[in-house]
């Protein structure tokens, strides 16, 4: 910023002098009747005139940093956590069916055998008519009793198996952000002011 400012100061003195001459001769040639008398009046006038000229110029400089500080901090966290649970569950079922069959059989069979026997002799020393006629019969009889026993086992043996397997798995996952900006401005400001003045003054005497 640059502000001039002029004054100009006009001072104007008249002095006026005035000077009276008296100038009394005698005319070569003349006689005394003739004397002349001249005088004369003068003024002088002396007219003083000054000039100031005052010329100020100021000029006012300012000048103005601003210095601006930004600063961004960004953090990421992130947290997982996974939880895994496995359960096993066996079970085991054996089932024995035993069936014992027992058969038993019995025959008897009998079997008979008859002899007979006839023995026609002379007895020694006897007439004939003392013939005697001997004869039997001889009856066998045979018994066969068979007995039959039959055992049958019969053994099943069922044996059931499961086992059941579960699986549990959990998976937390957590994002955490935090974003911090801090921003710092600082403004300096300067101001020269510089004032120049200058006084010129012209002094006219006529």
């Amino acid at each position: 910023t640059t502000t001039t400012t002029t004054t100009t100061s006009t001072t104007t003195t008249t002095a006026a002098a005035t000077t009276t001459t008296t100038n009394t001769g005698v005319t070569v040639g003349s006689s005394a009747a003739g004397t002349t008398a001249t005088g004369g009046t003068t003024t002088t006038t002396t007219t003083t005139t000054t000039t100031s000229t005052t010329t100020s110029t100021t000029t006012s400089t300012t000048t103005s940093t601003t210095t601006s500080t930004t600063t961004t901090s960004t953090t990421t966290t992130t947290t997982t956590t996974t939880t895994t649970t496995t359960t096993t569950t066996t079970t085991t079922t054996t089932t024995t069916t035993t069936t014992t069959t027992t058969t038993t059989s019995t025959t008897t069979t009998t079997a008979a055998a008859t002899t007979t026997t006839t023995n026609t002799g002379v007895t020694v020393g006897s007439s004939a008519a003392a013939t005697t006629a001997t004869g039997g019969t001889t009856t066998t009889a045979t018994t066969t009793t068979t007995t039959t026993t039959t055992t049958t086992t019969s053994t099943t043996t069922s044996t059931t198996t499961s086992t059941t397997t579960s699986t549990t798995t959990s998976t937390t996952t957590t994002t955490s952000t935090t974003t911090t900006t801090t921003t710092t401005t600082t403004t300096t400001t300067t101001t020269t002011t510089t004032t120049t003045t200058t006084t010129t003054t012209t002094t006219t005497t006529t």
